[in-house]
């Protein structure tokens, strides 16, 4: 009889396994710039960008451009053929589908809360979502489609109202957290101040019968 072939040898064996050691980590001036370039395409404030290039250690900062892509290959920081370009170059497109698109779904989605003269709860949970998770280019999406003047205009819709219900007050807050999350960073906010009529719309909301609308108006955008 004849012996069976190895299990680790000729065409009969098992496929050779690949190693998938991570990319080397570049020198820490490179990593900087990264962990930077990062930090300002995700839009978080200043003040906190500020704090974690302080206090975040240069393995952290490294690992947290690993996992959101640093920007290489969109004309970062890190874009480049060779070097650390080159090294962390596969980490942008796993990372490229985490970045929210703005497309038809998210035009539909603002067009209703513009068109509509009571928006939903559930459109302004998903445009709060979608803020919350935008990028440069998602926010500036954002801003090209008039985002700050749908907001605004609804605010006043609610603040136009001499007495204000429970589920008016419910979307104005709503509509208030939308608008903070959109003034949260500098591109946000010089759009929003750019629109006529902005910061008026928000010190109307500040209604003292309402507790949670006073206390958002007065601590978060004022």
């Amino acid at each position: 009889m004849s012996k069976p072939a190895g299990k680790g040898s000729g065409s009969g064996g098992q496929p050779p396994t690949t190693s998938t050691s991570e990319p080397k980590m570049p020198d820490k001036a490179t990593v900087e710039k990264l962990y930077l370039a990062v930090l300002e395409d995700t839009l978080v404030p200043p003040a906190t960008i500020e704090r974690l290039m302080e206090s975040q250690s240069i393995e952290r900062k490294w690992q947290f451009v690993q996992i959101n892509g640093g920007g290489i290959g969109k004309g970062g920081a890190g874009s480049s053929s060779s070097g650390s370009g080159g090294q962390t170059g596969a980490v942008s497109q796993q990372s490229a589908s985490k970045v929210i698109a703005w497309g038809e779904k998210e035009k539909t989605l603002l067009n209703k809360i513009g068109t509509s003269k009571s928006p939903d709860i559930q459109s302004l949970l998903s445009l709060k979502v979608l803020l919350s998770s935008a990028n440069k280019e998602t926010m500036s999406a954002f801003l090209k489609s008039d985002g700050v003047a749908i907001l605004v205009k609804a605010i006043l819709t609610r603040t136009n109202h001499k007495c204000m219900d429970e589920v008016e007050a419910a979307l104005l807050y709503e509509i208030l957290l939308c608008s903070k999350l959109v003034m949260n960073n500098v591109m946000g906010m010089k759009g929003f101040l750019s629109v006529s009529g902005s910061i008026d719309a928000i010190a109307l909301s500040l209604r003292f019968e309402y507790k949670h609308l006073a206390l958002l108006v007065r601590t978060r955008h004022l």
